[in-house]
């Protein structure tokens, strides 16, 4: 599954762009890659684009994904956007991913659009 990762300078915002069809090992891969050049550019500010992607994962893959991100060294001090146009992806997927992030203390919030999700993470 080909996917993008950036960083934009002004903002300070690594961003992943994910095309086509995407599983948790992927997720997982892309994490790490993500993480490496937040800690590299001593960012905290993450915006993942998932309008153009079919998800292959579960939710239990998805609760796991966050002991990932403290794994690799992710602060729950970071900030996570996650842009969402695809309605093949479940809402209720969605709601439970961001619910459990809250509840174990991680910053995440699901947008519909990617201009909404950018201006939540510049805003201090």
């Amino acid at each position: 599954m080909p996917y993008e990762i950036s960083y934009r300078e002004k903002s300070g915002v690594v961003v992943i762009v994910n095309e086509g069809e995407l599983t948790y090992d992927e997720l997982v891969r892309q994490s790490q890659e993500a993480i490496n050049l937040a800690r590299d550019k001593k960012s905290e500010l993450f915006l993942s684009d998932f309008s153009n992607v079919k998800v292959r994962t579960n939710n239990i893959e998805l609760f796991r994904l966050l002991d990932i991100y403290a794994e690799f060294g992710m602060s729950q001090t970071s900030r996570i956007a996650a842009v969402v146009t695809n309605m093949e992806l479940k809402a209720e997927q969605l709601r439970f991913f961001e619910t459990i992030c809250l509840n174990r203390g991680w910053q995440v919030k699901i947008f519909l659009k990617r201009e909404l999700a950018l201006e939540w993470l510049e805003k201090e």
